[in-house]
């Protein structure tokens, strides 16, 4: 874990979120990439002066934000700034891509009720294009703990080598016992209620749900198992489609009480 990319709006959830990261980049000696993006009608008549006039605003506040960034990063000359032109997810995504990064760290809501429901989608749509795990932080989370991380896997075999060495980096750097919480289809016949052998490996706590309401019962679980961070790998295939395409992916981003980080199996 070398580099995380922090996308910031300027906002106090925001802000929260880069709180989480530099606690986070502090567990790797990590470097720390803010990332702020804007979109400006493309009227040859007004665009240059207005592209000109939110570049330099947004250049003086990333830049102070990065000092006190800074200030509380362990990993010396640790910070970096990116001002991107361009839709939110879309340059998100490049700046992760461009920087070889190996976490994005976000809020779910930014400034104000319109930019909240913005952001918000924002995260939605940026696990679905980019490679790099995303992990969105709630609104009005405000303190870092890592002491029990759940992995929530459907029925299909799981054996994504780069996903479980990840998790298992951050449980041994934290200290954080892992829980797996597999869900299954209340008709599913009992063989396929079982633990693949990589999963064995992975966990020390095992949890199975028989309930057709995956996302309630994922959030319930988390509600009252002390959870710390949530772990999901976005698929293609398997009924976490249905828990992952695009408005659900939404409202579990909305819902989670805690980090949720998403893998995209697809890509990685």
């Amino acid at each position: 874990m070398r580099r995380i990319v922090v996308p910031t709006d300027f906002s106090k959830n925001a802000d929260n979120a880069l709180n989480y990261a530099i606690e986070f980049a502090n567990l790797f000696e990590a470097e720390i990439h803010l990332v702020h993006t804007y979109h400006v009608s493309n009227r040859a008549d007004m665009f240059i002066s207005i592209n000109d006039i939110i570049r330099e605003d947004a250049e003086k506040v990333i830049n102070n934000l990065a000092k006190e960034t800074q200030r509380r990063l362990d990993k010396q000359d640790g910070v970096f700034t990116h001002i991107v032109s361009d839709y939110p997810a879309e340059g998100i995504a490049y700046i992760a891509k461009k920087n070889n990064a190996d976490m994005i760290i976000m809020g779910t809501k930014g400034a104000g009720a319109l930019k909240g429901a913005i952001w918000g989608s924002v995260a939605s749509r940026l696990i679905t294009i980019t490679k790099v795990p995303v992990i969105a932080i709630p609104e009005n989370y405000t303190h870092f703990k890592l002491e029990h991380i759940v992995l929530a896997v459907d029925n299909l075999k799981f054996d994504n080598k780069n996903i479980m060495s990840l998790i298992l980096n951050i449980s041994n750097r934290a200290m954080a016992k892992i829980t797996t919480f597999k869900m299954v289809n209340s008709l599913e016949p009992a063989h396929a209620q079982q633990f693949s052998d990589s999963i064995l490996e992975l966990s020390n706590e095992y949890f199975i749900s028989q309930n057709n309401d995956l996302k309630k019962s994922l959030i319930g679980y988390v509600a009252t198992h002390s959870t710390d961070l949530v772990c999901m790998i976005r698929k293609e295939r398997g009924f976490f489609i249905d828990l992952m395409h695009n408005s659900a992916t939404k409202k579990i981003i909305f819902d989670c009480p805690v980090p949720l980080m998403i893998f995209n199996e697809i890509d990685s």
